[in-house]
């Protein structure tokens, strides 16, 4: 059950102590997460009462400076008979702008003891009062020719500010239940933006920002404050604030009432009621909160300072004033400063630059308008995740744009890109969930302070970064946006090591998670150190070589064509023609697709003779000699080296894309299985397009050079395997395979520690008994011994009889083989020719081509994340649907381009959504499938028969495509089409859902063969024998058809 359905603890807090946990009585009352009448209107009078005015007053003044800055010089003259200099008008109009940060900062200080002292809903009218009265002061400073009106008006809105980030979301997030705890608490942040947006359109000279109307512009906001604040007196107060801090229990039952509606149930009711009685409950566990009459007790109130001295409250109150800070310090205000000289950088003129600066404002607050949206189906931790990752990679890419933009033209409009992605990130959950987060990770009585502390840091922050970024801009220049990059990484790796998830849950399960400080743990992922470096390791010592054997080969071969016929001519006396020399380098390129078929069916013996982990170790070895045999073979002058050394990396890919997914997955718990079988395909991608960047002319790809291009991969490889002996053999492999139990706890110790051995070692024993169970049904194996017999492992003629792993291998080869047999290559091969189309050099669309690959790997970096959170059988049914299409359209596109212009242009678009559609299910998941496909014993068989037919139809598709394409022209990209519409129907038909699930258990849905029916209904796979007789042989003989090339 999802933990938001029942509240299963509360806590009893106690200063300096650890949280004591206590179980509720109801723990399955259903949560009231209805919208009712008093909740909505709280949060559209708090919203365009407070949040929208304070938004306001820190968009409105920066359009009418010029105008303001003179009015003020007049002013002082009239009264005082002075007259400023430009630098002294400069310095005067900073602490006019300034000074609303520093009401802020002490708006924020004052905002605890407010909040406490008057209630939540008292803080509300103080915030409406004093944005009342700094609206007074803007509208009459000029009548009154009074620049201390407007310095007064502005450090009260600045008060009002700073107490309305601190005690607003608050506020709204004790009022709200559980399941719109987050939808409600980003309507403070979702009117900041807002309120932003619409003081710079009241702030246009075409409005109100003329030497004129300034005034009015200031004090507009003054409208929204009159008119939301006429619900107040009838507004609720937080009953939290009543029960916990005031010990009014009658009066806080009665608001819990009127803000749950008139349905709400008692039982929800009396839970509230019990788990804020729990919560009250001071230091001394026997003496329980005032029933109503009683106000005597000590409230549970904490100053600022008890929170900063209490050691359990460290790291949340980190957190919070770190993702307050790191709102501001993550450079959002700068990057809307720096916008309007890019948007003049490409044409446009100073007013147009500034409506395209407002255009991307609007566009924050287009995406705000989808926060309550998001922060109610998406977990807190994976937005804030993925913000402060994004925000920090666009950052950087603006960085090197701006840097780089005189000298690229079309760089002004990549920057303009970067910054658009910049501000859809930051919206998605840097701007939103730290405004609110305080009020998820403190219980009542410190919340406050807390709250208080992170709005300081916020308006600190901001203060900092108003103040120096002018002055590091001109220092640095580009580069003034790489500390706000920094900023963005550093928050990264704090919220993935400490935040823990706050979405549904109680803070009674949440205030335990973080009460060690920094000794915390608020996830127990299954990632453990040894588990990360395993991966990485095999992910950089050969998934990472074999993709850069797969790409390098390219760019050098005019120069490899000329340095073998010179060889060849020098060695044996005889001058090769042009179609021979095509035909040598045909072969050097495709021995090392024959090498990977080789090595494929090479796989199942070493992995199931020598182990998982020799298997690697032999993949090293092949890839050290290939690269021995290219780093030599010039010296040499021998062509035969050349050869050698690509049949030798062959054989390693092979090997490597057989093996590796499988060592991963074995050794990964259930849940991680899929992030762990991503890392070859990963690193598969990452090795092609380092060989396109190695194999440049501007780096290795040059005459004398081009043999360290081919190289150079070693040093990665050796380095890698330095820590051979360190990484342990799969448990799995030793338990069910070698029947070496002590080996396999051994193992387990090194990848988990001691506190998983227990349950890891149990489901090594049912995966062995199960396996074993079904061998023994099948005839195929002994009689089971749960305790100590190993699964014997399976020859390819006993898997490919079998009848019950028919289904899974034909899923398998499909699926490896379509792979390949979905365009892939092709697609990259073409579309360099595509860019050339629309007006680039060879070399630019040379550079174009790896700009494609490196998307190609920009999206292959979420796959860990992708196979972690979404299913298997969704992504692929999605991947090859959308690529079935897209070669449609390309192929359409290609054919029509000479008749329409803009067709060149459609192409690149498909080529483009091809790639991110084939890298969300096509690329990754065929992989490593087969490991969650196939028991033990078998499971080598298949991996090294998937990985035969993803190499047998690479060879192919290498052969046949240049035929075909000069032959078919646009056409050629059909069967590729119709290949995908296969592995649609077969996946949609026959791929049961493996995420999450154990072996033992996939295997019984597909042990039917084509007979096996997977279905799916409202998020339950089931598998129901049906004999279906015209879909099972179409699909049976359309795959047969694409593997008998192979075979």
């Amino acid at each position: 059950m999802d933990p938001s359905d029942h509240e299963e603890a509360s806590v009893l807090y106690s200063p300096g102590r650890e949280p004591k946990i206590v179980p509720n009585i109801n723990v399955n009352v259903r949560k009231e997460t209805r919208w009712t009448f008093w909740l909505i209107t709280a949060g559209i009078s708090t919203t365009f009462g407070a949040a929208v005015p304070t938004g306001y007053n820190i968009g409105v003044i920066n359009a009418p400076a010029n105008v303001i800055k003179n009015w003020c010089n007049e002013t002082i003259f009239e009264t005082y008979g002075t007259v400023f200099t430009e630098g002294n008008l400069e310095t005067f109009w900073s602490a006019v702008v300034s000074i609303f940060l520093i009401g802020g900062v002490i708006g924020s200080l004052g905002g605890a003891w407010v909040a406490d002292k008057l209630g939540r809903k008292r803080s509300f009218l103080l915030c409406g009062f004093l944005l009342f009265i700094g609206g007074l002061c803007f509208q009459f400073c000029q009548t009154l020719s009074s620049v201390e009106l407007l310095m007064i008006g502005r450090i009260v809105v600045g008060l009002a500010a700073g107490l309305t980030t601190s005690t607003v979301p608050m506020y709204l997030t004790e009022l709200a239940p559980l399941g719109l705890r987050g939808a409600l608490g980003v309507f403070c942040s979702m009117g900041v933006t807002g309120g932003v947006v619409v003081g710079q359109v009241m702030s246009l000279e075409e409005v109100f920002g003329t030497e004129d109307h300034w005034q009015f512009a200031l004090s507009f906001y003054v409208i929204l404050v009159v008119m939301f604040f006429v619900p107040y007196p009838w507004l609720p107060e937080s009953p939290k604030y009543l029960f916990v801090i005031r010990r009014r229990q009658d009066e806080a039952v009665n608001e819990l009432k009127r803000v749950a509606g008139k349905k709400v149930r008692e039982e929800y009711v009396r839970e509230q009621i019990e788990a804020m009685r729990r919560e009250c409950t001071p230091e001394n566990d026997e003496e329980m909160c005032g029933d109503g009459d009683s106000t005597t007790e000590k409230p549970k109130e904490r100053s600022i300072w008890s929170v900063l001295k209490d050691p359990t409250l460290l790291l949340p109150l980190v957190l919070v004033c770190a993702l307050q800070g790191g709102q501001q310090l993550s450079g959002i205000n700068a990057v809307f400063f720096y916008s309007v000289s890019i948007f003049e950088s490409v044409g446009l003129s100073s007013t147009d630059a500034k409506f395209a600066n407002l255009g991307a404002g609007c566009l924050n607050l287009f995406v705000a308008f989808f926060s309550p949206i998001m922060m109610a189906k998406f977990n807190r931790r994976f937005l804030a995740l993925t913000s402060c990752a994004m925000c920090a990679l666009f950052l950087f890419c603006l960085t090197f744009i701006v840097y780089f933009i005189d000298d690229v033209e079309w760089f002004s409009y990549a920057s303009i890109v970067a910054i658009l992605l910049y501000i859809l990130f930051y919206q998605i959950g840097l701007g939103p969930i730290p405004y609110f987060i305080g009020s998820e990770l403190f219980e009542v009585g410190p919340r406050p302070a807390a709250m208080a502390m992170g709005s300081l840091a916020s308006w600190g922050c901001n203060f900092i970064v108003a103040m120096l970024f002018t002055t590091l801009q001109n220092a640095w220049g580009a580069f003034v946006f790489l500390p706000f990059s920094c900023t963005c990484v550093a928050l990264t790796l704090l919220l993935k090591v400490y935040l823990p998830e706050t979405r549904g849950k109680h803070i009674s399960q949440i205030v335990p998670l973080v009460a060690k400080g920094f000794s915390s743990k608020p996830l127990e992922t299954g990632w453990t150190f040894r588990l990360v470096a395993l991966g990485l390791i095999t992910t950089l010592g050969a998934s990472i070589p074999v993709g850069f054997n797969i790409g390098v080969i390219n760019a050098p071969s005019e120069y490899i064509k000329q340095w073998s016929n010179e060889t060849i001519f020098q060695n044996y006396d005889v001058q090769l023609s042009d179609d021979a020399l095509r035909a040598i380098i045909a072969a050097i390129i495709s021995i090392a697709l024959i090498g990977g078929v080789i090595g494929s069916l090479e796989g199942a013996y070493l992995a199931d003779k020598y182990g998982r982990k020799k298997s690697f170790l032999f993949c090293a070895l092949l890839l050290t000699a290939g690269a021995l045999c290219f780093l030599s073979c010039r010296a040499a002058s021998s062509v035969e080296l050349l050869l050698l050394g690509r049949l030798l990396v062959g054989l390693a890919s092979g090997l490597t894309t057989g093996v590796i997914p499988m060592y991963l997955a074995e050794v990964s718990p259930v849940k991680l299985r899929g992030a762990m079988g991503v890392l070859c395909p990963l690193g598969l991608t990452t090795g092609v397009v380092v060989a396109q960047v190695a194999s440049l002319e501007q780096v290795l790809g040059t005459a004398d050079h081009w043999h360290y291009a081919l190289s150079c991969f070693a040093l990665l490889n050796l380095f890698c395997y330095a820590f051979y002996f360190w990484i342990p053999e799969s448990p799995k492999y030793l338990y069910s395979v070698k029947g070496d139990q002590v080996g396999s706890l051994r193992a387990i110790r090194k990848l988990f520690g001691r506190h998983s051995i227990g349950d890891d070692y149990i489901k090594l024993q049912l995966e062995c008994a199960n396996g074993q169970s079904r061998q023994s049904s099948n005839g195929n194996g002994r009689s089971s011994d749960v305790d100590c017999q190993s699964q014997e492992s399976r020859s390819f003629c006993s898997v490919l009889r079998d009848p019950s792993l028919s289904l899974p291998l034909v899923l398998v080869c499909a699926l490896q083989g379509g792979q390949q047999l979905s365009g892939i290559n092709a697609v990259f091969f073409y579309s360099v020719s595509i860019f050339e189309s629309v007006g680039l050099s060879s070399a630019a669309a040379k550079f174009a081509n790896l700009g494609v690959g490196c998307l190609n790997l920009f999206v292959s970096l979420f796959l860990p994340i992708l196979m972690a959170r979404c299913d298997r059988r969704t992504l692929s049914l999605l991947s090859c649907s959308s690529c079935a299409v897209i070669l449609f359209i390309l192929t359409l596109s290609i054919y029509f381009i000479e008749m329409v212009s803009w067709f060149s242009y459609i192409c690149i678009g498909t080529i483009l959504l091809y790639i991110i559609f084939f890298q969300l299910g096509l690329g990754p998941i065929p992989f490593f499938i087969g490991s969650e496909l196939f028991d033990l014993g078998p499971r080598p068989t298949a991996m090294a028969l998937g990985s035969l037919s993803s190499w047998g139809c690479n060879f192919i598709v290498g052969m046949a495509f240049p035929t075909l394409q000069s032959f078919w022209g646009a056409f050629v990209f059909l069967p590729f089409s119709i290949t995908c519409v296969l592995l649609t129907v077969l996946v949609k038909y026959y791929l049961p859902e493996t995420r999450g699930k154990e072996i033992t258990d996939v295997v019984k849905k597909v042990s039917n063969g084509f007979r096996s029916r997977i279905a799916e209904a409202r998020g339950i796979v089931t598998a129901t024998p049906r004999y279906r007789p015209c879909t099972p042989c179409f699909l049976k003989m359309s795959f047969i058809a694409l593997i008998i090339p192979v075979c």
